[in-house]
């Protein structure tokens, strides 16, 4: 079980990153939590693990956008993003899938028979695909 200033000093270190990613990919439209105007959504909670989510529509998804991601963690090895892809309509059932974005690697979780054209070829910057032997990196109190 983590500590109190374990906790705390997680929580300063979300804020931080939180901030950091609202400014950065501020050149890649506005924070928007229903994804009808905006570009993206930087879920704004804490849950306890040393991650951050990022919802994506088709639209925004780039190597341009997830390389903006990459380089936030630059002096945070120990988190990472998770990108959740989703279709421009919110409305248009898909599977869940999307990327772990971690400081040195992206790991690759998108099936790209559901992406639209411009995205079934799309390729990261120091990206693979991801496996089963990929662990996350913070299993918060749920050991394994």
């Amino acid at each position: 079980m983590k500590s109190i200033e374990q906790r705390e000093q997680e929580v300063a270190d979300f804020d931080r990153l939180y901030r950091r990613l609202i400014a950065t990919l501020s050149a890649f439209g506005a924070d928007d939590a229903t994804l009808h105007h905006g570009g993206y959504w930087v879920h704004d909670d804490y849950w306890g693990v040393r991650q951050i989510k990022v919802y994506v529509p088709d639209r925004t998804l780039s190597e341009n956008f997830v390389e903006a991601l990459r380089e936030t963690l630059h002096d945070m090895p120990e988190w990472e993003i998770v990108v959740a892809s989703c279709p421009d309509d919110i409305n248009t059932p898909r599977a869940d899938m999307g990327l772990y974005v971690r400081h040195d690697v992206v790991l690759d979780g998108l099936i790209r028979e559901l992406l639209p054209g411009h995205l079934k070829s799309i390729a990261f910057h120091k990206g693979r695909p991801i496996t089963a032997d990929d662990k996350p990196m913070d299993w918060g109190d749920l050991q394994p």
